[in-house]
């Protein structure tokens, strides 16, 4: 799984009810069309599955049960990973770099 799929999963497995294709993909500062291409392989591999909804044209989607036990099982390397990240911050400057970031994931936005 890459990483920005691991993120999408992420997002989705917030909400047992399910969330909006437009709301993950907003709040993962992604246009609906990337993310829904995106989200194709996660679907295929029986990790996150849309449902019907009374909203009309929405599509929610949420994660299935295969997909909470593939987040669970790669948590622990993903915070291994971020702990690394963060130490080697540590010796630069990670709030610089962490502001940078932001700063750079906001201009993404727009």
């Amino acid at each position: 799984m890459k990483s920005t799929q691991f993120t999408m999963l992420v997002a989705i497995i917030r909400s047992d009810e399910g969330r909006s294709l437009s709301e993950v993909a907003e709040q993962l500062g992604m246009d609906r069309t990337t993310f829904s291409r995106n989200m194709a392989p996660l679907i295929k591999l029986g990790f996150v599955e849309h449902m019907d909804t009374l909203k009309g044209r929405s599509r929610n989607v949420r994660a299935t049960e295969a997909g909470r036990q593939t987040f669970a099982a790669a948590a622990p390397a993903w915070q291994k990973a971020q702990r690394s990240l963060r130490r080697q911050l540590e010796q630069s400057d990670q709030a610089g770099f962490l502001e940078a970031l932001a700063s750079t994931a906001n201009n993404i936005k727009l």
